[in-house]
């Protein structure tokens, strides 16, 4: 009889069957973001991305969060200040209205990374300001704050209804499926 893989024998402790032993899936992707922001990643692991180094410890990989951190392209991120997240692991993705103008800007003073989205649509504009501060990626943080949010009166409900009303949804199931390759018998994707 083989040994189980990571993936098997997490789907058995979710089904309450017996196992060998229970797998410890930590979550070091917030340790590893620290550390690298602090220039403080341990020789063993240098340039070791956070799969590297599970794999190297024999652990189950933690799929169940998306990383939201590390998308595929920078401009994955712009609409999470709206709630909205492209990121590898979703099966979907979104695409606004034609009539929709976004326009963004960024601002790096201080270290910081900061986004501000402007929704100019036939019934009004909504903006919002997001990102990670310094102190933030010290300390480990995979997703940042609204600083803006775009809900500041009863106005800006007509907007964000025109926005989500004609927001299409799109499958994305090749991107999804490459993620969940790269996860392999690793963890559950």
């Amino acid at each position: 009889m083989s040994t189980p893989t990571h993936r098997e024998t997490m789907l058995s402790v979710f089904r309450g069957e017996e196992v060998g032993s229970i797998p410890w899936v930590p979550r070091i992707d917030l340790w590893l973001n620290a550390q690298q922001a602090r220039g403080t990643v341990p020789a063993r692991f240098a340039g070791m991305s956070v799969e590297d180094i599970h794999r190297a410890l024999g652990w189950p990989l933690h799929k169940v969060v998306a990383e939201f951190g590390s998308p595929e392209k920078p401009e994955d991120q712009v609409h999470i200040g709206i709630g909205l997240y492209n990121l590898k692991e979703f099966p979907a993705t979104f695409e606004f209205s034609s009539d929709i103008d976004i326009r963004v800007s960024y601002d790096t003073t201080g270290g910081g990374d900061m986004t501000h989205v402007e929704y100019h649509t036939p019934v009004g504009m909504v903006s919002v300001a997001h990102g990670i501060t310094p102190e933030m990626r010290k300390g480990g943080a995979s997703i940042g704050w609204t600083k803006e949010h775009a809900i500041k009166g009863p106005e800006d409900y007509k907007v964000l209804s025109y926005l989500f009303g004609n927001l299409k949804i799109l499958p994305s199931y090749q991107r999804f499926e490459k993620w969940k390759a790269s996860v392999g018998e690793d963890g559950i994707a």
